[in-house]
C-alpha cells in the first residue's frame, strides 16, 4: 500500500483539529448563550461591519462574510430573528432582498459572547495542541512567528518543507 501524501496527511490533521476546536466553540457557546458559532459570528460580524451600512445589510453580503450559502444563511438569520437578535425588513432599494440589522439584545448578547468565544478557543487549542507539537500550526496558535516563504514548487518553514 502506497504511503499517504504529506499534504493530505497535514491537511487531514489540521481538518480534525480545526473541528474539534469548532466543537468545543459551539459546547461553550450554546451552554452559556444558546448560540451556535455561526449563529455568533453572524451577530459578531454585522456589528463589525454595521458602519458601513447604516440602514441593514443584505442577505447576500451576510453570507459572503460568514461563509455559508444563501438559503443556509436565510435560515439562520431566521433564527436570529424569532429569538430577537435581529430585526429584517424589506430592502428600500429592492423589494426582493431584506436588510437585516442588530437589535440592543444582540450586542449584549455579543458582548457576554466575546469573552467566552476567548475561553472556549484557548480551552480547545491547549487541549488539542499536544496532538500537534510538531507542526506549523501548533507554532502560529502558540504565538511563535511563522515564516513560510514560497521556494518553486514548495513553502519552506523552518525545519518543514511544505509542498504546494
Amino acid at each position: 500500500m502506497k504511503s499517504p501524501d504529506p499534504l493530505v496527511h497535514r491537511w487531514t490533521s489540521f481538518n480534525q483539529f480545526h473541528y474539534s476546536v469548532l466543537t468545543n466553540i459551539d459546547r461553550h457557546l450554546g451552554e452559556h448563550l444558546d448560540l451556535s458559532y455561526r449563529e455568533y459570528q453572524a451577530l459578531s460580524l454585522l456589528r463589525t461591519y454595521s458602519h458601513t451600512s447604516p440602514t441593514g445589510h443584505w442577505m447576500r453580503e451576510i453570507s459572503g462574510l460568514i461563509g455559508l450559502s444563501q438559503s443556509a444563511t436565510s435560515r439562520l438569520v431566521g433564527r436570529l430573528v424569532e429569538r430577537g437578535l435581529i430585526l429584517k425588513r424589506t430592502a428600500s432599494h429592492d423589494r426582493r432582498s431584506f436588510d437585516v440589522q442588530l437589535t440592543s439584545a444582540a450586542n449584549d448578547m455579543i458582548d457576554r459572547g466575546a469573552p467566552l468565544l476567548h475561553d472556549a478557543v484557548r480551552g480547545a487549542v491547549a487541549t488539542l495542541q499536544s496532538q500537534f507539537q510538531e507542526t506549523i500550526f501548533a507554532d502560529y496558535l502558540s504565538g511563535r512567528e511563522v515564516n513560510c516563504r514560497p521556494t518553486g514548487t514548495a513553502f519552506e518553514y523552518e525545519d518543514y518543507a511544505l509542498d504546494q
